[in-house]
């Protein structure tokens, strides 16, 4: 269907999904409160992530971080310690950069106007929509995988979804419905939209017969839900290895900071080198830290971060000497030793934090 032929959405269609959002809305947190703080955490952790991930996460960040300026004034490590296990770092970073600039710039208010909002770090299109109309109900559209999903399969949308002029037309659109929301709830009516799209409208298998759309729904009576969204295909995961040296003298371990010009800066990791196949992790250990060394292997972490799959081997060497530890030490850049403890509260990169939740850096070797 060519984009010229889109017809506006009949205002019955609006009426009838905002009474089923009313009775059909999942009981989510962020939705128990008007407080603009609390739903901008919800939005930037909800970026990438599931629902059910980011609920604990959040009940946490609330209770350690209630207000803008607990976030602001908090050490950025702890900041990113809360946030371990999320991914995609930069978001909780930008969190406390905007709380610290809302401090400065809007006296500890967060702002309820559109470019005010979109000032703050890590605030786009999207995300300054879904605070403005949910916390201060703005006619603000906003337009996600969901929405994408919804409006393009309602409208018969076959052209590909992500092609600029769908686009256009699909932010035309939801400017459109949340500017007509009935009974002026400009909010919940983004949100029903949302909510359609991730309990309904699925991307496999939408449960049609549930919508309240479904009569008029272009590619449930006529396309096919299976060809809408048009999206491209997915990339191809690529495979990286890693291999990671267990250090431990009596209750302390070798550790270091990432840099944080790099992914994951700021994080703690056990010492750790990418190398080209998963099968050389012991010839780079020799490489790095001397032939002399036999490690034993204490476990293998999967990790995936976007489209990468990631594996880390981690081994640990089978006897060291106070020498040899203090010869491993100064050729660790910016290693350092910390305790049991220390470790505790330390931000550590995902892959390492799984490996010691396993117990790979406390496990015995076996005879």
């Amino acid at each position: 269907m060519g984009i010229k032929a889109v017809v506006p959405i009949p205002h019955d269609r609006l009426e009838a999904l905002l009474g089923w959002f009313d009775l059909h809305a999942r009981d989510l947190p962020w939705r128990r409160t008007k407080d603009p703080y609390a739903i901008w955490v919800s939005e930037i952790m909800l970026q990438q992530t599931q629902v059910k991930t980011v609920i604990p996460f959040w009940l946490r960040w609330m209770k350690t971080f209630p207000t803008i300026a607990a976030l602001a004034e908090a050490e950025p490590a702890e900041v990113l310690k809360l946030w371990q296990g999320l991914g995609y770092y930069s978001r909780a970073r930008n969190l406390q950069k905007g709380a610290q600039l809302i401090l400065a710039t809007f006296d500890g208010r967060f702002p309820d106007r559109l470019e005010e909002m979109l000032s703050l770090p890590g605030v786009g299109r999207y995300t300054a929509g879904a605070i403005g109309s949910i916390a201060f109900n703005h006619p603000l559209p906003i337009v996600d995988g969901n929405i994408v999903r919804v409006i393009t399969r309602f409208l018969g949308i076959t052209q590909p979804a992500k092609s600029a002029s769908v686009q256009k037309k699909l932010w035309q659109v939801a400017t459109e419905l949340s500017a007509s929301a009935p009974l002026q709830r400009h909010g919940d009516f983004n949100q029903a939209l949302m909510e359609l799209g991730a309990t309904v409208c699925t991307p496999r298998q939408p449960i049609c017969a549930h919508c309240p759309w479904k009569s008029s729904c272009r590619a449930s009576n006529k396309v096919g839900v299976d060809k809408i969204p048009n999206l491209e295909p997915t990339v191809k995961p690529t495979h990286r290895w890693f291999v990671a040296a267990v250090i431990q003298q009596e209750n302390r371990w070798l550790v270091r900071q990432r840099p944080e010009d790099e992914v994951n800066g700021g994080f703690w990791e056990l010492p750790v080198w990418e190398i080209d196949s998963q099968s050389i992790g012991p010839a780079r250990l020799a490489q790095e830290l001397g032939s002399h060394i036999r490690w034993d292997l204490r476990g293998t972490v999967k990790h995936t971060i976007t489209r990468y799959r990631m594996t880390v081997d981690f081994y640990a060497p089978q006897i060291l000497n106070g020498k040899e530890v203090d010869r491993l030490h100064r050729s660790i850049p910016a290693g350092r030793w910390v305790s049991d403890a220390e470790l505790s509260t330390l931000p550590l990169v995902n892959s390492h934090s799984k490996a010691l939740r396993q117990n790979l850096w406390h496990k015995p070797l076996e005879d």
